[in-house]
Formats: structure tokens, sequence, C-alpha cells
């Protein structure tokens, strides 16, 4: 990116980065009214969660952020996204511990 972007460019940008985490609380809220109406049925969007392993296969890996789909009852669906191989590889990695 250092090549692909001018120093004033890189100056902008990383003086607009403190900025943007944590989040506030207007996003926080945002984020909280997003998932409530997914759940209440009123919107058939995904939404991003942290979602726990499945400790029944027995197997060890991480929690992690990934879109899902929310119903009433909860968690519908974990919609992994589509990767290539490279990018598949990489992602099972990060997860196993």
């Amino acid at each position: 990116m250092t090549r692909l972007v001018d120093e004033p460019a890189r100056r902008r940008l990383r003086a607009k980065v403190p900025a943007l985490w944590p989040p506030g609380p207007h996003a926080l809220a945002a984020a909280a009214v997003k998932a409530i109406e997914s759940m209440a049925g009123r919107q058939r969007q995904m939404v991003s969660c942290f979602v726990a392993p499945d400790s029944t296969a027995g197997g060890s890996s991480r929690t992690a952020a990934l879109p899902v789909r929310l119903g009433a009852s909860g968690m519908v669906e974990v919609v992994m996204p589509t990767l290539t191989n490279v990018d598949r590889v990489a992602l099972d990695n990060a997860m196993m511990t």
C-alpha cells in the first residue's frame, strides 16, 4: 500500500484511523438495532457476530467473527464467505488452536 498511496495521503489516513476504534456508543447501538430487527423478523440481512466453536465435535478452535443470519430463536445459520483455497486454508489455520 505504501507504493500506491503518497505520503500526504498516508498522513491523512494515519490521523483518521485512531478515531475509528473503539466504536462509539452510536455505532454500537446501530449494530444492536440491526441484530434485534433481524431476530424480530423485520429484516433478513446478515449481521457479523462472534461465533463460538462447536465443542461437540471434540476439536479445539477459536471464536471468530463471521456473518450470520438471526431468527427469533437466535442464530439460524453461519454464512461462510466464499474464499479462495489459499484464503480458506489461512482462515482454517487462524481458527485452530
